[in-house]
Protein backbone atom coordinates (compact mmCIF):
# COMPACT_ATOMS: atom_id res chain seq x y z
CA UNK A 1 0.00 0.00 0.00
CA UNK A 2 2.61 2.59 0.78
CA UNK A 3 4.78 1.68 -2.52
CA UNK A 4 1.02 2.77 -4.37
CA UNK A 5 0.91 5.82 -2.47
CA UNK A 6 5.24 6.61 -2.93
CA UNK A 7 4.40 5.72 -6.45
CA UNK A 8 1.17 7.95 -7.26
CA UNK A 9 2.41 10.76 -5.33
CA UNK A 10 5.73 10.85 -7.63
CA UNK A 11 3.38 10.79 -10.59
CA UNK A 12 1.25 13.46 -9.89
CA UNK A 13 3.86 15.65 -8.76
CA UNK A 14 6.00 14.90 -12.51
CA UNK A 15 2.38 15.69 -13.96
CA UNK A 16 1.74 18.74 -11.93
CA UNK A 17 5.51 20.01 -13.00
CA UNK A 18 4.59 19.00 -16.57
CA UNK A 19 1.55 21.19 -16.83
CA UNK A 20 3.39 24.37 -14.84
CA UNK A 21 5.82 24.20 -17.90
CA UNK A 22 3.31 24.27 -20.42
CA UNK A 23 1.44 26.54 -18.65
CA UNK A 24 -1.50 24.32 -18.49
CA UNK A 25 -3.45 25.35 -14.83
CA UNK A 26 -6.16 22.37 -14.76
CA UNK A 27 -7.51 19.53 -16.32
CA UNK A 28 -10.29 17.80 -16.02
CA UNK A 29 -10.93 20.15 -13.56
CA UNK A 30 -8.65 18.74 -11.04
CA UNK A 31 -5.36 21.65 -10.13
CA UNK A 32 -1.91 19.09 -9.76
CA UNK A 33 -0.27 21.98 -8.21
CA UNK A 34 -3.10 22.40 -5.34
CA UNK A 35 -3.00 18.53 -5.04
CA UNK A 36 1.01 17.87 -4.34
CA UNK A 37 0.83 21.35 -2.07
CA UNK A 38 -1.55 19.94 0.19
CA UNK A 39 -1.29 16.23 0.21
CA UNK A 40 2.50 16.07 -0.14
CA UNK A 41 2.01 14.65 3.76
CA UNK A 42 1.00 11.47 2.49
CA UNK A 43 4.42 10.92 1.26
CA UNK A 44 5.62 11.27 4.72
CA UNK A 45 3.10 8.74 5.84
CA UNK A 46 3.91 6.31 3.14
CA UNK A 47 7.37 6.31 3.97
CA UNK A 48 6.48 5.92 7.51
CA UNK A 49 4.33 2.82 7.34
CA UNK A 50 6.83 1.12 4.95
CA UNK A 51 9.70 1.48 7.86
CA UNK A 52 7.47 0.36 10.52
CA UNK A 53 6.11 -2.62 7.94
CA UNK A 54 9.93 -3.50 8.00
CA UNK A 55 10.72 -3.25 11.55
CA UNK A 56 11.70 0.36 12.05
CA UNK A 57 9.60 1.03 15.01
CA UNK A 58 10.83 4.65 15.72
CA UNK A 59 11.24 6.30 12.36
CA UNK A 60 8.15 4.98 11.17
CA UNK A 61 6.50 6.11 14.11
CA UNK A 62 8.08 9.33 14.02
CA UNK A 63 7.59 9.95 10.11
CA UNK A 64 3.75 8.47 10.01
CA UNK A 65 2.82 10.88 12.98
CA UNK A 66 4.52 13.76 10.89
CA UNK A 67 2.91 13.11 7.85
CA UNK A 68 -0.30 13.11 10.13
CA UNK A 69 0.30 16.56 11.59
CA UNK A 70 1.58 18.16 8.85
CA UNK A 71 -1.96 16.85 6.28
CA UNK A 72 -3.73 18.41 9.04
CA UNK A 73 -1.88 21.82 8.94
CA UNK A 74 -2.39 21.91 5.11
CA UNK A 75 -5.94 20.61 5.37
CA UNK A 76 -6.84 22.24 8.59
CA UNK A 77 -5.17 25.45 8.21
CA UNK A 78 -2.98 24.32 11.41
CA UNK A 79 0.60 25.77 12.28
CA UNK A 80 2.13 22.31 12.23
CA UNK A 81 5.84 24.00 13.17
CA UNK A 82 4.30 25.29 16.40
CA UNK A 83 2.48 22.08 17.33
CA UNK A 84 5.10 19.29 16.56
CA UNK A 85 7.86 20.74 18.69
CA UNK A 86 5.58 21.16 22.42
CA UNK A 87 4.29 17.07 21.31
CA UNK A 88 7.65 15.95 20.79
CA UNK A 89 8.79 17.20 24.49
CA UNK A 90 5.56 15.30 25.62
CA UNK A 91 6.39 12.35 23.90
CA UNK A 92 10.16 12.76 25.27
CA UNK A 93 8.85 13.07 29.04
CA UNK A 94 6.29 9.40 28.97
CA UNK A 95 9.39 7.73 27.03
CA UNK A 96 11.25 8.36 29.94
CA UNK A 97 8.58 8.02 32.55
CA UNK A 98 7.68 4.86 31.44
CA UNK A 99 10.60 3.63 30.13
CA UNK A 100 11.75 0.23 32.07
CA UNK A 101 14.35 0.89 34.39
CA UNK A 102 17.11 -0.64 32.68
CA UNK A 103 19.81 2.00 32.04
CA UNK A 104 22.16 0.04 32.75
CA UNK A 105 21.39 -2.46 29.89
CA UNK A 106 23.90 -3.49 27.04
CA UNK A 107 23.26 -5.52 23.77
CA UNK A 108 26.55 -7.00 22.98
CA UNK A 109 26.66 -8.93 19.24
CA UNK A 110 29.46 -9.88 16.69
CA UNK A 111 28.38 -9.33 12.97
CA UNK A 112 29.20 -10.53 9.76
CA UNK A 113 27.09 -8.86 7.43
CA UNK A 114 28.48 -6.69 4.88
CA UNK A 115 26.41 -3.54 5.89
CA UNK A 116 25.21 -2.59 9.18
CA UNK A 117 22.16 -1.02 10.85
CA UNK A 118 22.45 -0.25 14.69
CA UNK A 119 20.26 1.51 16.96
CA UNK A 120 20.55 2.36 20.71
CA UNK A 121 17.97 3.99 22.12
CA UNK A 122 17.69 4.12 26.37
CA UNK A 123 20.48 1.62 26.49
CA UNK A 124 23.76 0.83 25.68
CA UNK A 125 25.03 -1.15 22.64
CA UNK A 126 28.73 -2.81 21.60
CA UNK A 127 29.12 -4.29 18.11
CA UNK A 128 32.32 -6.22 17.13
CA UNK A 129 32.17 -5.83 13.32
CA UNK A 130 33.78 -9.08 11.34
CA UNK A 131 33.01 -8.30 7.62
CA UNK A 132 35.15 -9.57 4.97
CA UNK A 133 33.82 -7.04 2.41
CA UNK A 134 32.28 -4.08 4.65
CA UNK A 135 30.40 -1.83 2.61
CA UNK A 136 29.25 0.70 5.92
CA UNK A 137 25.45 1.39 7.23
CA UNK A 138 24.01 3.16 10.28
CA UNK A 139 24.91 4.18 13.79
CA UNK A 140 22.21 5.82 16.02
CA UNK A 141 22.30 6.50 19.33
CA UNK A 142 19.49 8.72 21.35
CA UNK A 143 19.72 8.89 24.88
CA UNK A 144 22.34 6.10 24.73
CA UNK A 145 25.51 4.59 23.71
CA UNK A 146 27.11 2.84 20.84
CA UNK A 147 30.43 1.25 20.43
CA UNK A 148 30.94 -0.16 17.41
CA UNK A 149 34.43 -2.22 16.43
CA UNK A 150 35.83 -2.39 13.17
CA UNK A 151 39.30 -3.81 13.71
CA UNK A 152 38.88 -6.72 11.99
CA UNK A 153 36.65 -5.86 8.97
CA UNK A 154 37.80 -5.55 5.50
CA UNK A 155 36.60 -2.42 3.57
CA UNK A 156 34.76 -3.66 0.07
CA UNK A 157 37.27 -2.85 -2.84
CA UNK A 158 34.39 0.10 -3.89
CA UNK A 159 34.97 1.75 -0.34
CA UNK A 160 32.05 2.14 2.20
CA UNK A 161 30.21 4.89 3.97
CA UNK A 162 29.24 4.96 7.93
CA UNK A 163 26.33 7.22 8.65
CA UNK A 164 26.26 7.84 12.19
CA UNK A 165 23.51 10.06 14.28
CA UNK A 166 24.16 11.05 17.98
CA UNK A 167 21.25 13.09 19.71
CA UNK A 168 21.90 13.19 23.46
CA UNK A 169 24.06 9.94 23.03
CA UNK A 170 27.42 8.61 22.54
CA UNK A 171 28.89 6.75 19.70
CA UNK A 172 32.13 5.40 19.68
CA UNK A 173 33.69 3.86 16.60
CA UNK A 174 37.05 1.88 16.29
CA UNK A 175 39.15 1.77 13.45
CA UNK A 176 42.09 -0.20 11.84
CA UNK A 177 45.02 1.12 10.81
CA UNK A 178 44.79 -1.70 8.06
CA UNK A 179 42.40 1.04 6.27
CA UNK A 180 42.02 4.44 5.23
CA UNK A 181 39.19 6.15 7.15
CA UNK A 182 37.74 9.87 6.25
CA UNK A 183 35.34 11.43 8.86
CA UNK A 184 33.41 14.28 7.33
CA UNK A 185 30.72 14.54 10.94
CA UNK A 186 29.10 17.62 11.45
CA UNK A 187 27.88 18.29 14.95
CA UNK A 188 25.27 20.78 16.29
CA UNK A 189 25.54 21.63 20.37
CA UNK A 190 27.38 18.58 19.67
CA UNK A 191 31.43 17.16 18.65
CA UNK A 192 33.62 15.00 16.93
CA UNK A 193 36.82 13.69 18.19
CA UNK A 194 39.29 11.98 15.94
CA UNK A 195 41.90 10.15 17.44
CA UNK A 196 43.37 7.51 14.92
CA UNK A 197 45.79 6.86 12.29
CA UNK A 198 45.42 6.18 8.86
CA UNK A 199 46.55 5.15 5.76
CA UNK A 200 47.98 7.61 3.36
CA UNK A 201 47.51 5.49 0.52
CA UNK A 202 45.05 7.47 -1.73
CA UNK A 203 44.10 3.98 -3.81
CA UNK A 204 43.71 2.03 -0.57
CA UNK A 205 39.91 0.92 0.55
CA UNK A 206 38.24 3.92 2.22
CA UNK A 207 35.86 3.98 5.18
CA UNK A 208 33.79 7.15 5.08
CA UNK A 209 31.98 8.28 8.56
CA UNK A 210 29.79 11.20 7.69
CA UNK A 211 26.61 12.18 10.45
CA UNK A 212 25.73 14.49 12.66
CA UNK A 213 25.79 14.71 16.45
CA UNK A 214 23.24 16.91 18.52
CA UNK A 215 23.71 17.31 21.54
CA UNK A 216 25.89 14.46 21.66
CA UNK A 217 29.42 13.00 20.72
CA UNK A 218 31.24 10.72 18.34
CA UNK A 219 34.70 9.45 18.64
CA UNK A 220 36.47 7.97 16.17
CA UNK A 221 39.55 6.22 17.45
CA UNK A 222 42.29 2.88 16.89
Amino acid sequence: MARIVIGIFILIFGVSLLFEQLGINRVLGFDFSTLVSMYWPLLLIAIGVTSFSKGKTNIGMILSFAGVLFLASTVLDIDAWATLWPIFIIALGIMILFKKPTPVAKINNQISNDTIDVTAIFLGSEEKVTSTSFRGGSVTALFGGATVDLREVFIAPQGGILTVTSIFGGVEIIVSERFRVVVKGEGAFGGWENHFTTLSDPNAPTLTITGTAIFGGVEVKN
